[in-house]
């Protein structure tokens, strides 16, 4: 898992980024006959640009494509994106707090692994029953905080049963 993590850091996912034009949401729909790749760059770069104002150049990008996503599933496929940069991709992922107030809602994440979403999913939930305060990854680790104070420090979750004395 630390491995499959290091090598996903990297990394972000994007979702609820619109579809540059019909064209790429016919392809996005058909991942069979493949994705206009420029137009989802276009539309990566306009969002890091101008709406979290980090300034992106397209050498800042390995790779980005669209995921597939279940034909039930609302809304536009997630967009992954390999940062050749960590500088860059810790910028956009710092500034995704700027997409608070967007309509319709676009979110940027972590690509984590499925172990670590399971226990970042777990210290949310605690997160909504207000056992804890807040919560959030970095670097692909999940941390949590108990309380808004200054001098509580975040705590490193590594699995659920760093979670048990304490809940």
């Amino acid at each position: 898992n630390a491995l499959e993590s290091y090598n996903r850091r990297e990394n972000l996912i994007i979702t609820g980024l619109q579809t540059a034009h019909a064209a790429e949401a016919v392809s996005a729909e058909m991942p069979d006959r493949g994705e206009h790749m420029e137009a989802t760059e276009r539309v990566v770069l306009e969002l890091c640009n101008t709406q979290l104002g980090v300034p992106i150049t397209p050498a800042d990008i390995s790779i980005m494509h669209r995921l597939r996503k279940k034909p039930d599933t609302p809304g536009p496929a997630a967009v992954i994106v390999r940062f050749t940069n960590r500088k860059a991709r810790e910028a956009v992922y710092a500034a995704r707090y700027q997409l608070k107030s967007c309509s319709p809602p676009i979110y940027i994440n972590e690509d984590l692994t499925k172990p670590t979403a399971a226990l970042f999913s777990q210290v949310r939930k605690l997160v909504k029953t207000k056992q804890i305060f807040k919560a959030w990854t970095s670097g692909g680790s999940v941390y949590y905080r108990l309380n808004s104070q200054p001098s509580c420090r975040p705590v490193l979750v590594t699995s659920v049963a760093d979670l048990r004395p304490n809940f």
